[in-house]
């Protein structure tokens, strides 16, 4: 009678009792193993099959991919930058930038991805760079690397830098280029001034005048705007030409006895948006692009600056002042309610004190005005030139009726002394010789020689000659 070896251990008899299985014969029993394994050389215990030896018996990806041996089978793993497909057997790219909001392992705030095949690379916005690490984004300070457009002055900020000016200066539209413009405290001064342009015309000529008048008050935060008008004649005409634009300079400063202020209490003043307040206040009646406010540190003053040039159309002057008196209290509220933390030097903003400064300017129509006085200039000069040439021909013309008048009358144009002894009249002209006549002149330009004499001596006396004076 037949024994079933495989009986006994689990089923499994006296094979492998982990990966092993038994199969019952007449008269014996065979061992097998599971898939992933295979008998020993004793026949009965089983032993893990290595697949990851030869490619064909792992089917993984050879070129991006590589095979991992595990205990009765084996898995497939890809490279860097890429993942198993679903056969789980080739690898496709991976996008390393889908995740995290579409910025991978780049910087989340200031930085973007850009998913390459079997890679991806990390930039940032303008005004940072990438760091060390390749990932995150490091502000580029423009202003220590000389990188920037100022004329002047530059301040970092993050991200970029503003442009500022020393004092008695005002930025362009550009936010780069300092132009001088005298600016007065409006608690103390307020100078205004206003351009006329006029044409005077006189009996002779017609020149073409500019005049610019500047009036200063000392009242306290007034403003006093004087046109200027000069007439020099009765016919007075006045150029202008399109709509007159006025420049207004707005300088808010703050200062504190207490605490000199630093760059992060700029910062600070940057984050609470007070240049935005500036910008939009005057977008009605100016165009954004030009309003450049400037936000800096005056060394002089130990204040922090506001500052902002503003061009406006002459009928919105009253509006824009009144919005830059807004503006200037609505900034100053800004300022008094910026909260410090502990990274501050000092407390600057808690009890900071304002001053206001205020100018405004008439800017002429320069184009305009050089168009008209070229096209008057044309014939005054052509009219004065014939002028000129009439006079001079009146002048010869004269010149010459009296050489002939003179002439006619035996004189040659001279009359530098008479001949003693002479008759009316004659030897008006001593370039002619007294040599033979008992007479002298009284202007001796030319000696006479006496009889027997080769050469001529002046101051002496010849014989019936004798000089009167020399």
């Amino acid at each position: 009678m037949d024994v079933d070896e495989c009986a006994e251990n689990g089923g499994v008899g006296p094979c492998d009792g982990s990966h092993g299985v038994c199969s019952n014969t007449i008269g014996s029993y065979e061992c097998g193993c599971d898939a992933g394994y295979a008998l020993g050389a004793d026949a009965h215990a089983c032993e893990d099959v290595n697949e990851c030896r030869s490619s064909d018996s792992n089917g993984c990806d050879e070129i991006h991919g590589s095979c991992v041996n595990v205990p009765g089978s084996y898995e497939c793993a890809c490279e860097a930058g890429w993942q198993l497909s679903s056969d789980s057997r080739t690898c496709e790219d991976a996008n390393e930038c889908a995740a995290n909001g579409g910025v991978g392992p780049c910087d989340s705030e200031r930085g973007s991805c850009a998913n390459t095949i079997g890679s991806y690379t990390c930039s940032c916005d303008a005004g940072y760079e990438l760091g060390s690490d390749g990932h995150t984004c490091e502000d580029v300070n423009e202003c220590l690397r000389n990188t920037h457009e100022c004329s002047h002055y530059c301040k970092n900020t993050r991200g970029s830098y503003v442009c500022t000016c020393p004092d008695g200066f005002v930025l362009d539209a550009s936010g780069h280029n300092c132009f001088f413009f005298f600016s007065t405290p409006v608690g103390e001064t307020t100078t205004t001034t206003t351009t006329t342009t006029t044409s005077t015309t006189t009996t002779s000529t017609t020149p073409t005048t500019t005049t610019t008048t500047s009036t200063t008050t000392s009242e306290p935060a007034t403003t006093t705007a004087v046109a200027s008008t000069t007439t020099t004649s009765e016919q007075v005409a006045t150029s202008a030409v399109g709509p007159v634009q006025v420049l207004l300079t707005e300088s808010l400063s703050y200062a504190n006895l207490n605490c000199t202020p630093d760059e992060k209490h700029v910062q600070l003043a940057e984050d609470a948006g007070v240049r935005d307040v500036v910008i939009s206040a005057f977008a009605s009646v100016a165009q954004v692009s030009e309003i450049v406010p400037v936000l800096f540190i005056s060394p002089a003053e130990q204040a922090l600056v506001l500052q902002y040039a503003v061009v406006v159309n002459e009928e919105d002057v009253a509006t824009a002042e009144q919005i830059a008196s807004d503006v200037a209290d609505e900034v100053t509220n800004i300022m008094k309610g910026i909260e410090e933390d502990d990274a501050v030097s000092c407390v600057f903003f808690v009890g900071v004190d304002f001053t206001r400064k205020s100018d405004k300017e008439v800017i002429p129509n320069d184009t305009k005005l050089e168009n008209e006085s070229t096209g008057a200039g044309i014939p005054i000069v052509v009219i004065a030139g014939v002028a000129a040439v009439c006079v001079l021909l009146v002048l010869v013309v004269i010149a010459v009726g009296v050489t002939r008048r003179r002439r006619a009358q035996g004189g040659y144009g001279f009359s530098l002394g008479a001949a003693k002894d002479a008759e009316t009249g004659d030897f008006d002209n001593p370039m002619y010789s007294t040599r033979r006549r008992n007479v002298g002149f009284d202007n001796p330009i030319y000696d006479d020689l006496d009889d027997g004499e080769e050469t001529d001596h002046d101051h002496e006396r010849r014989g019936s000659l004798e000089w009167d004076s020399y």
